[in-house]
């Protein structure tokens, strides 16, 4: 499978930016500076997104970090 950027997989499974963040116990800002590369995702939080959205952590596109 290719890769596929986190907005993409989120996108994918018909999930907002805020419907995801409910599902998680996240603010919508998390999921949007994931999404943006503004902040990095736990490994923890990862794994809860995968499960979510039924990719696999290889099958994500983590974006790099901007400082």
């Amino acid at each position: 499978m290719a890769k596929i950027t986190l907005e993409a997989a989120r996108r994918n499974v018909g999930l907002t930016q805020e419907e995801l963040a409910q599902k998680m116990g996240v603010s919508r800002q998390s999921v949007f500076d994931w999404e943006n590369g503004r902040r990095e995702m736990k490994p923890a939080y990862l794994y809860m997104f995968c499960g979510i959205t039924g990719f696999t952590e290889d099958d994500i596109l983590l974006p790099k970090i901007t400082t």
